[in-house]
C-alpha cells in the first residue's frame, strides 16, 4: 500500500514538473549574407543595369566565373540557418537545424548585366 502510494506520488510529481514551467520552445532564423530577393531582382533591367551598380548594392560577389573573354558570371551566396529547439526538462530535449543555400547568378558582358538566374539547395 505504501509502495503504491509512493509510486503515485512520484509519477504525479514528475508530471507536475514536466507541465509547470519546464517546457520551452524556440524558433530561430538567421541570415548570413545580403539577400538578392525578387524585390531586388525586379530593380534590374537586363541589358541596361551596370555591374558597378550591382557591386554597390550587393558588394563584391562571393565568386566570379569567367565564361569567355567578354562574359563573366558573378555569384552571390545567401545562407539561411533555421533552428527549432524544444525542451521539456529534465528528460526531453530536441533540436532540429537546417540550412538553405541560395546562389544568385548575374552574367556580365561589357560591364552590363545580360542575364540572371538562381538556384537553391539544402545544406
Amino acid at each position: 500500500m505504501f509502495v503504491n502510494a509512493r509510486m503515485r506520488l512520484s509519477l504525479s510529481t514528475i508530471l507536475v514538473l514536466l507541465t509547470t514551467g519546464c517546457v520551452s520552445y524556440q524558433n530561430v532564423t538567421e541570415s548570413t549574407s545580403v539577400r538578392a530577393d525578387n524585390a531586388f531582382l525586379s530593380r534590374i533591367t537586363i541589358g541596361e543595369t551596370s555591374s558597378h551598380w550591382l557591386a554597390r548594392e550587393l558588394g563584391e560577389p562571393q565568386k566570379i566565373i569567367t565564361n569567355s573573354a567578354a562574359s563573366t558570371i558573378w555569384q552571390y551566396h545567401h545562407v539561411v540557418n533555421h533552428a527549432t529547439r524544444f525542451r521539456a526538462l529534465p528528460i526531453i530535449a530536441v533540436e532540429l537545424e537546417k540550412a538553405q543555400l541560395t546562389v544568385v547568378n548575374f552574367e556580365i558582358s561589357n560591364d552590363i548585366i545580360t542575364r540572371t538566374w538562381q538556384g537553391s539547395a539544402a545544406l
